[in-house]
């Protein structure tokens, strides 16, 4: 708790034991006893593009779900997309490779969907991309589990016939 001010996911059991004052009181010194479970919201699960799916339009809509906090909670997306080299993870290119978008991910603050625009740089024939989405809360009050990490997801850019089927 010390620096973060938050209590760290888990089962804890509270006990309270009053100390009287004034032995004279009408206040029973009864202890109470409490258990809570404290669990953070979960990160988003990836819903489209499809894991190890092959997508053909150019201008793929990605879509997430929504973290669930407490209410008035709202929470900040940030979508990563990055080409998978030759001998790469989709997690090493997540980690090391330049973002298709540019340097900084997209941020999308209150959406669970992103559509692809001409505006960004072309999706390559026949690569293998990774995309993951990292959350974040807006206010950064409240932790995300898996540090707001969702999984990786990987898909490959273009038709069957364009991949030069043999």
């Amino acid at each position: 708790v010390g620096r973060s001010g938050v209590l760290p996911e888990g089962e804890y059991t509270l006990r309270v034991e009053p100390q009287l004052l004034d032995p004279a009181a009408a206040v029973s010194p009864l202890p109470g006893t409490a258990v809570t479970t404290v669990r953070f919201p979960q990160p988003p699960e990836l819903i489209s593009p499809v894991a190890e799916s092959r997508v053909s339009v150019e201008q793929p809509v990605f879509s997430w779900t929504p973290v669930n906090g407490a209410q008035g909670d709202l929470f900040e997306y940030d979508l990563l997309i990055a080409r998978v080299l030759p001998q790469q993870t989709p997690l090493q290119a997540i980690e090391a490779n330049r973002l298709v978008t540019g340097q900084r991910p997209i941020s999308l603050t209150g959406r669970t969907s992103f559509s692809y625009t001409p505006d960004l740089p072309p999706l390559e024939e026949g690569a293998t991309y990774a995309w993951q989405v990292r959350v974040r809360e807006t206010n950064q009050r409240i932790p995300v589990a898996d540090d707001g990490e969702s999984e990786i997801h990987t898909f490959t850019y273009g038709t069957p016939e364009e991949q030069g089927e043999a």
